[in-house]
């Protein structure tokens, strides 16, 4: 496995924020998936007994936690947004997420 640093995630400053980062270096490190499709998976946020799903989340563990006595809220608005930059070997890749139309904050 080629070493991989993760040089930057930055999100907005909602509460997934956490889990959301985390999910996407997971992806991108434990799973292997590259930048775009690591920071593009579908998210997911709870609240107490109310879980927000976003749009293409599985429909497997959407319906699991559901027959568990979960209750569904529709988000209002982009649950987040995610911006990385990795380093593989001499590889330097950066994405920016779909959910803010691929652009940063213009820093």
């Amino acid at each position: 496995m080629p070493e991989v640093t993760i040089h930057s995630t930055t999100t907005t400053c909602w509460r997934p924020s956490i889990t959301t980062n985390t999910k996407a270096i997971i992806n991108k490190l434990w799973f292997g998936y590259d930048l775009e499709h690591a920071i593009s998976a579908p998210i997911m946020h709870t609240d107490g007994d109310n879980v927000l799903f976003e749009e293409h989340f599985s429909e497997e563990v959407r319906s699991g936690l559901l027959e568990r006595g979960h209750k569904e809220k529709k988000p209002k608005f982009a649950m987040n947004v995610v911006q990385g930059v990795s380093k593989e070997g001499k590889c330097i890749s950066a994405y920016s997420d779909k959910r803010k139309l691929g652009k940063s904050a213009g820093y």
